[in-house]
């Protein structure tokens, strides 16, 4: 049996929490195509976001098709997105740890920061 909905992390993030999944989840009544958290600018962030299967996969062929391969298209060639206020992943995750992408150096270290301000409160 095939799930119909797909949460999606991206490898580089590695401080998504349950809370944050859940609070992602709790947008799924009403059946969306996605549920996307958004920046107050406008930027969303596709890589830490729930889809509907069989929308998702649609779209990605046609993307693959057309040599589109960013994300952002994606959500852009769904029917129906829910984009979540980042300030809303704030009430589950206050700094934001949970959007933190791993691709550089400095990355890397600020990681390592979170990190072990995580261990020390354990």
């Amino acid at each position: 049996m095939r799930e119909p909905f797909a949460l999606v992390i991206s490898v580089d993030m590695p401080f998504v929490t349950p809370a944050v999944a859940w609070m992602l989840a709790d947008h799924l009544p009403g059946d969306p195509d996605a549920v996307v958290p958004r920046w107050g600018n406008g930027f969303i962030e596709p890589t830490l976001a729930i889809y509907k299967v069989a929308p998702a996969i649609s779209r990605i062929e046609e993307m693959l098709v057309a040599r589109q391969y960013q994300l952002v298209e994606l959500v852009k060639g769904l029917k129906v997105v829910v984009h979540l206020p980042i300030e809303q992943l704030k009430r589950v995750d206050p700094g934001l740890a949970s959007i933190v992408n791993v691709n550089s150096e400095l990355d890397l270290d600020l990681a390592r920061q979170i990190y072990e301000g995580r261990a020390g409160k354990a």
